[in-house]
Formats: structure tokens, C-alpha cells, sequence
């Protein structure tokens, strides 16, 4: 069995391990906090600043994979294609720490 949480399908073990404890309800739910997540969740509140918006996504760091082309060819610093995911996460989107099954 599934809940809605307006337009997403969540699973009944995901509502046990606390997803909505806190009675959330989100516009738009988005699985995974890498850069197409975080892309996907900024461009919307670009087209619409009053959407409510969840990124589920465990990790504390956030790996910029796009510059690992450049770090392997010397041109940029690795340690420069990782960062904290709470400075890149938007202000305006709730973060959902943990993993979807």
C-alpha cells in the first residue's frame, strides 16, 4: 500500500521509518540530491516560488561528478568537487535525510 504525498507515491514502510511524521505535505518529492536533484528542485522554485519541495537524500556530502573530468586531467583541485549537501541543498527545499528502498 502507498500514501500520496500530493502527486508522489511513498510506501507504507517509508510512512513507518518516519517520511510524514511531521504531517508533511509536498508539492513535489524528489529521490536523490545530486546535481540533477538539485537542479530539478531550483529550477522549479524559479517557475514557482510557493511550491513545497522534498529531496530525499541520506548523504551529508554532495560530489560535484561533473569536475571529476577536470580534476582527472589536473585542470581543477578534487577537493573542490565536494562540498557540504547542506550548502547546496536550496534554502526554500525540505531535506529529507535518508534512503528510499
Amino acid at each position: 500500500m502507498s500514501a500520496m504525498i500530493r502527486g508522489a507515491a511513498v510506501t507504507r514502510s517509508a510512512l513507518r521509518r518516519g517520511f510524514s511524521s511531521a504531517k508533511a505535505d509536498y508539492d513535489v518529492v524528489i529521490v536523490g540530491g545530486g546535481c540533477g536533484g538539485i537542479g530539478a528542485a531550483s529550477q522549479l522554485l524559479m517557475k514557482d516560488r510557493g511550491l513545497k519541495i522534498a529531496i530525499v537524500e541520506p548523504s551529508d556530502e554532495h560530489y560535484y561528478q561533473p569536475g571529476w573530468t577536470l580534476a582527472g586531467a589536473n585542470l581543477l583541485p578534487m577537493k573542490s568537487t565536494v562540498d557540504r549537501m547542506s550548502n547546496v541543498m536550496p534554502k526554500k527545499v525540505t531535506w529529507v535525510k535518508q534512503k528510499c528502498e
